[in-house]
């Protein structure tokens, strides 16, 4: 998880004692402060994301875990935190923070398979639609060719390298690679930042 070139920003210090209070890891006892606050913190720090679909929400955080090294008497500089996204049909999440100080220095998330980051296009320039990490994403870890995509969403291989490349898909085509892919266009859609079409055509 590189860091981000931006200064990191102040982390409250409700916010900044739920990621840093590990007992396990420390002799010196602090004043436990409820996970829960975290739960608005990935909520904001997730609808910063021009694609982000707002309807999906951190319902839940359960643990706080340090994942990177110890950097002096400061504590980690990494974070791990776990939790669900939604409700009816909760999904795991997974929160990875990097700190420095009291700053928020970096911030990856994590929902079922699918990683999502902060943009990283240069200033000026349009952001890939974030459909298309998705897929390769997906793709990678189901060990799928562009070929047996395309077959098993009836699509050219074009479109589907397309899709890869940053191509924004139309509901048909998206639905079409969703179910290529073994997950729910709703879920695809949903991750990707775009409105799921349920009932759409086949």
């Amino acid at each position: 998880m590189p860091d981000d070139d931006r200064p990191g920003r102040t982390l409250s210090a409700d916010v900044f004692s739920a990621l840093t209070f590990w007992p396990d890891y420390s002799s010196t006892p602090a004043p436990r402060v409820p996970v829960a606050v975290l739960v608005p913190f990935f909520n904001d720090l997730l609808d910063e994301l021009p694609w982000w679909n707002p309807a999906w929400r951190v319902t839940r955080i359960s643990a706080v875990e340090p994942s990177g090294a110890m950097v002096g008497g400061s504590g980690f500089d990494e974070v791990t935190v776990l939790g669900e996204v939604g409700d009816a049909d909760p999904q795991p999440f997974v929160g990875r923070v990097r700190l420095q100080d009291d700053r928020l220095v970096r911030f990856q998330a994590k929902i079922g398979d699918v990683v999502i980051e902060p943009g990283s296009t240069p200033a000026g320039e349009p952001e890939q639609d974030p459909f298309a990490a998705l897929v390769r994403v997906l793709m990678d870890v189901r060990g799928l060719r562009i070929r047996d995509v395309a077959r098993g969403a009836f699509l050219s291989e074009a479109t589907i390298r397309c899709l890869r490349g940053g191509w924004s898909p139309d509901p048909v085509v998206a639905r079409r690679v969703a179910e290529a892919l073994d997950v729910t266009p709703e879920e695809l859609l949903a991750a990707a930042g775009h409105d799921a079409e349920p009932d759409g055509p086949r």
